[in-house]
């Protein structure tokens, strides 16, 4: 599930993700839509929430409705 990370301080923070990239945020700053995995046992990001320094909040999605079954429709033969 995303998540939107939020800088709660004025100054700026570098974050770097699992994936190797590199985020810097200014004070105030929010990165949106960032990925479960590239936050999941990240000790630098964990230090950064433990000291108030980041948060996290999760985007819930709706998930989509099923897509109809198609049905093949059939058309009747003429008799020949």
């Amino acid at each position: 599930m995303p998540v939107t990370i939020l800088n709660n301080t004025s100054r700026p923070v570098m974050i770097r993700l699992n994936s190797g990239q590199t985020c810097y945020l200014s004070g105030g700053d929010s990165l949106e839509k960032i990925l479960n995995a590239e936050v999941r046992d990240n000790d630098r990001i964990t230090r950064l929430a433990t000291r108030g320094t980041i948060s996290f909040k999760e985007i819930k999605t709706k998930a989509k409705p099923a897509a109809k079954a198609k049905t093949k429709k059939t058309r009747p033969r003429k008799n020949k």
